[in-house]
């Protein structure tokens, strides 16, 4: 599949990405595409470059500034800038791949490598990152962008200063107001809130609130609540010892509740007396 990126006999073009940037080793591979580090010859800086084959977008929107169909992870990727989410630095499409070059920093992990090395996180640690994602959430919201995947993998943090980056736009959906309803289903499924799985559709943010609340859980126990469809449909019991935060079990248990409803509102979300020390 990426025979393309072997070393070519000819010089690349200045305005290319074997022009700008040297590739250096492969960081992961998903379902959708392959993340390597690569380093821009003028700087000598580092990046990730994400490259996805063309066909693998079925997703995409016309983009007037480029006079072409592009795909919507890129397109709502660049209307993103906040200091809790990965930058795209360049952008190239050649031989009908997708190269989306990034930010890197060495020192951010993956949070559910972070939990596979550290096990569970304290309350205390788990609240600084739950309230940085219902900011970035919240910012992306307010610029019309909704991620659709917010779950341990696509955090990326920093263990020495406890900030995080948000990744990986492959879900993520352009909402005009909070009552946009989705009728498809987009990201994981143990995080897709039950309403979908029983009536077909859901509200973005009764979404985000679900799947905030399935990632704090994830964070404090290190599994995550559900795992599949059938466990939220149901209507498998949250687990909790004895011992652990009650502020922090109220949170989530709101966060969790079944009944659209009744489940806490997203705008309330950062007032919840966890978040106040």
């Amino acid at each position: 599949m990426f025979g393309f990126l072997r070393k070519k006999s000819d010089e690349p073009a200045p305005d290319s990405f074997f022009g700008a940037y040297t590739l250096l080793d492969k960081l992961g591979q998903g379902g959708y595409g392959t993340v390597f580090i690569c380093e821009k010859k003028t700087t000598g800086a580092l990046h990730a470059v994400k490259i996805v084959h063309d066909r693998k977008y079925s997703r995409k929107s016309w983009c007037p500034r480029r006079q072409m169909d592009m795909p919507d992870e890129i397109l709502l990727w660049e209307k993103a800038d906040h200091p809790s989410i990965v930058q795209l630095c360049d952008l190239f499409l050649e031989q009908d791949f997708w190269m989306s070059v990034m930010e890197y920093d060495p020192e951010y992990l993956d949070l559910f490598k972070v939990l596979m090395k550290s096990g569970p996180m304290s309350s205390a640690v788990t609240r600084v990152i739950i309230r940085q994602v219902i900011q970035v959430s919240t910012y992306l919201h307010s610029v019309g962008v909704d991620h659709r995947d917010i779950k341990d993998e696509n955090i990326l943090y920093n263990p020495r200063t406890g900030h995080i980056k948000l990744i990986d736009f492959g879900s993520a959906s352009a909402i005009t107001d909070k009552c946009t309803l989705y009728a498809t289903f987009q990201g994981t499924e143990g995080y897709v809130p039950p309403e979908y799985y029983i009536k077909g559709c859901y509200q973005v943010q009764p979404a985000a609130v679900w799947s905030i609340g399935c990632l704090a859980y994830t964070l404090l126990k290190m599994n995550p609540p559900y795992l599949k469809k059938e466990d939220i449909v149901g209507g498998k019991i949250v687990e909790w010892d004895f011992t652990e935060d009650s502020r922090a079990r109220d949170f989530v248990d709101q966060c969790l509740n079944y009944n659209v409803n009744h489940r806490i509102n997203y705008y309330f979300l950062a007032r919840h007396s966890w978040f106040k020390n």
